[in-house]
């Protein structure tokens, strides 16, 4: 009798189940809402570990930090494997956001994987409570991070800025205090952690620009 009761309780529960989101939703939205070459670039080198809510907020597509942002970032960072790395993602992509024949996705995909394990942009949030202001922080960062690299415009990769490692891998850790960031390198410079406080309402966007130009060199 007990073991019926909890299987028809089990049952019931079953469809109420949500599977947790995961940088895999973003890339399937953006491959719907955006096209296949910006989800890939994002698949490829950018990992979110949030909670729930986060991934809720990025795909309510009502404000200016939701998907877009990780759609501006892939622009970003296909630009900017193509100046530094020598790719041709941004030529493949466009020929994928018009056709996307099996043909073009597979030359654009073979493109993308020359960048893997190349550079990578980890997010971790998920040990502080999610507010209106350490959402905004978290994507103002990535955002951040992503106009550094851009080629054509900033004070980064575009005055010619080039990283000294040959891989770079940068994390971003959200602390629940007040404070400035802090940007780190390892010795080697292939390891960059961001720590990023989200109390407070402070434009941290000069500091960690300040930061990521100690990887680099001109």
């Amino acid at each position: 009798m007990k073991l019926f009761l909890f299987c028809a309780i089990f049952c019931l529960a079953t469809p109420f189940y949500t599977k947790a989101q995961t940088t895999a939703d973003i890339v399937q939205t953006l491959e719907e809402k955006y096209n296949w070459s910006r989800a890939k670039v994002i698949e490829e080198s950018v990992t979110i570990n949030g909670p729930s809510e986060m991934f809720t907020r990025i795909m309510a597509d009502k404000r200016s930090f939701d998907i877009s942002t990780f759609s501006y970032l892939s622009s970003y960072l296909g630009k900017y494997f193509d100046k530094v790395y020598g790719t041709d993602i941004l030529n493949s992509a466009e020929k994928t956001s018009v056709n996307t024949t099996a043909e073009q996705k597979a030359a654009c995909a073979k493109e993308i994987s020359k960048i893997a394990g190349k550079f990578h942009i980890t997010l971790n949030a998920k040990g502080v409570k999610l507010t209106d202001n350490s959402y905004e922080l978290s994507m103002t960062t990535l955002t951040t991070i992503g106009e550094f690299l851009n080629p054509e415009r900033g004070v980064g990769v575009a005055l010619g800025w080039r990283p000294i490692a040959k891989k770079v891998a940068i994390t971003i850790n959200t602390l629940n205090r007040t404070g400035q960031p802090v940007v780190k390198w390892s010795k080697d410079f292939s390891a960059c952690t961001i720590d990023l406080p989200i109390v407070g309402d402070t434009n941290y966007s000069s500091i960690i620009l300040a930061g990521l130009k100690k990887g680099g060199k001109i």
